[in-house]
């Protein structure tokens, strides 16, 4: 069909609109194997709990949103009272507890997504960019059946005498929207930081170590030799004139590396061990862990 299409377009502008319409249209109906999406669920709902720590915090203090300074949005959004915030967090809970093992996993997911937007959206001071990512991920996991593995969905079926529903056969189009969304913060973080001639100098980097190095200096790891030799180095601005070019060349390298089928194994790698030094290094609540999980999202997807 697409061959007589083809034939009848004299137009090369034509002719590459159909030929990119067909590659869309091949994309959106693929299927294949989301057994690494099924894993990444359970994952995601630690660190739903993990996100929601702080909140539950204030409510076992008996703190509630609106006791503090808060800034809405938009006038408009609904407000819940204390009890319907309290009772909210706790169901967010619930829901991320059910992603965990796997239990209703079609329904649980969306629930988890719809409870954090809501929560996130009550003031813009809740806004994180880490908390915006995790909501991209729960997001688009809504779309996908993440209960045919690692799922107590599995053994529920198998005790009601149900055939498995196949892990194999599951529409991607999910995936493709969720890789996509992955990429963006790795390319607008690296190329805005590479148009900063402070980054690119290094500045940037070094004076956060100048900053925070007193965490190091005083504590347990003082009186190791390796740790103040590598505090003192890295407390130099020649030491950071070659770091932050490396690390600014490292999320421009992952925003194309994953994305290249020669390059995506390393680029998977480099990720995982990338957010790994970002939390060895720096507090940023669940995006290190977010963003080490994340590398499920680029195992191949093949029917095997």
């Amino acid at each position: 069909m697409t061959g007589k299409v083809l034939d009848s377009v004299s137009s090369p502008g034509a002719t590459l609109w159909v030929r990119c319409g067909s590659q869309v249209q091949s994309l959106l109906g693929a299927r294949g194997n989301v057994r690494a999406l099924c894993a990444l669920r359970g994952i995601l709902g630690v660190l739903v709990w993990l996100h929601l720590k702080p909140f539950l915090k204030r409510m076992g203090e008996g703190i509630a949103y609106s006791d503090v300074f808060y800034d809405p949005w938009v006038s408009w959004y609904p407000e819940a009272s204390r009890s319907v915030y309290f009772a909210i967090l706790i169901l967010a809970c619930i829901t991320a507890t059910c992603m965990v093992v796997g239990l209703w996993s079609r329904v649980v997911t969306p629930m988890t997504f719809v409870l954090l937007a809501y929560n996130l959206f009550l003031s813009e001071t809740f806004f994180r960019h880490n908390r915006h990512f995790l909501l991209v991920f729960l997001g688009c996991l809504s779309f996908v059946d993440t209960g045919r593995a690692f799922a107590l969905d599995v053994w529920i079926r198998r005790w009601r005498g149900k055939p498995a529903l196949d892990v194999r056969d599951v529409p991607l189009w999910p995936l493709w929207m969720l890789r996509g969304l992955a990429v963006i913060p790795y390319f607008a973080s690296g190329f805005s930081k590479a148009l900063d001639p402070d980054w690119r100098s290094g500045v940037v980097t070094w004076d956060r170590v100048l900053r925070y190095r007193h965490h190091v200096q005083g504590s347990v790891a003082e009186g190791i030799p390796f740790v103040e030799g590598l505090v003192a180095r890295a407390s130099t601005l020649e030491f950071h004139s070659f770091f932050a070019p490396l690390a600014i060349g490292t999320e421009l390298f992952l925003s194309v590396g994953l994305l290249w089928n020669p390059t995506r194994r390393l680029a998977m790698v480099v990720a995982f061990l990338f957010h790994l030094s970002i939390e060895l290094s720096a507090s940023v609540q669940v995006f290190s862990y977010l963003g080490m999980a994340a590398v499920l999202i680029w195992v191949s997807p093949k029917k095997t």
